[in-house]
């Protein structure tokens, strides 16, 4: 089989994206840790690179490092980018870097916050209001391979202070953010779909 130069080139470019694959999940990883989306929300859905360093406490000497980050980030569709009207690019978040505002990272207070304001903004049941969270319920998959997943996420979550919750704890967020039922649905592996209604 005969190949020609630019069938040679786009195959080079297929196994280099096989094999450096694990970058992106890398990438996620490290934005969640840091909090970019919280930091580009906090700045009104739109941060500078150095407004993420600073909130984020990055180091000086890491900035650089900082922006290649960004740059994988945006370049995989997690992050958009625009001009800030200088000569800096402004962070913007997309439907994806939206997904990054996961609750497993806050404590049980921060998440009865976060919801309650969830709470203000949708409309009430009766015109469809609810919240829909995509997170790790425990004891909720389908098998008991997910449902290991889950217990060794909550373990690995815990180096960041985070937490995997149960139905019972998640049901106890709900209660005190104000909420008057949810629904929960282990579709997404070991992750679940929870629709919470006020």
């Amino acid at each position: 089989m005969e190949l020609t130069s630019q069938a040679m080139l786009d195959a080079q470019a297929e196994l280099c994206q096989n094999t450096f694959a694990f970058v992106k999940s890398m990438a996620l990883k490290s934005a969640v840790d840091l909090r970019i989306a919280d930091t580009i929300q906090h700045h009104g859905g739109g941060a500078t690179l150095s407004q993420i360093a600073n909130k984020a406490m990055v180091p000086p000497s890491k900035i650089p490092c900082l922006s290649r980050l960004m740059r994988v980030l945006t370049h995989a569709g997690v992050f958009s980018t625009q001009a800030d009207g200088g000569e800096q690019l402004l962070y913007t978040l997309t439907p994806a870097s939206s997904l990054l505002w996961v609750l497993h990272d806050w404590r049980d207070e921060e998440c009865v916050k976060i919801l309650k304001n969830c709470k203000e903004a949708i409309p009430p049941r009766e015109k469809g209001g609810k919240v829909v969270i995509i997170d790790v319920v425990v004891g909720a998959g389908r098998s008991d391979s997910e449902r290991e997943v889950q217990v060794a996420v909550d373990l690995h979550i815990m180096a960041v202070n985070g937490i995997e919750r149960d139905e019972n704890q998640w049901k106890k967020i709900f209660i005190q953010a104000g909420f008057s039922d949810y629904k929960i649905t282990p579709v997404l592996g070991f992750r679940s779909v929870i629709e919470v209604y006020p």
